[in-house]
């Protein structure tokens, strides 16, 4: 097993497993001025993070969306009335 203990493998407290605390990572992004110059800017969550079971059921939502859409677009070429050739 891994970490050689025999027991089950202890995560990261959190909303994600990877991190080691509950407050989400500091989210940045860089802006470029009309001089070139870059800075640094952090974005500031306006919102609560939702809890996990809200969460989930809007992951699964965009999943099925998204795997929905894929197979759409690879039938297409074979559904006569959408043939493009």
């Amino acid at each position: 097993m891994p970490g050689g203990s025999g027991g089950p493998l202890k995560r990261g407290g959190g909303w994600c497993g990877c991190l080691k605390s509950a407050e989400p990572p500091e989210i940045t992004y860089c802006v470029v001025d009309q001089a070139g110059t870059m800075s640094i800017h952090a974005l500031t969550p306006t919102q609560p993070m939702p809890e996990e079971e809200e969460l989930n059921a809007k992951f699964a939502e965009l999943v099925v969306s998204e795997i929905s859409s894929l197979l759409l677009l690879e039938m297409l070429p074979f559904l006569p009335e959408f043939n493009y050739k």
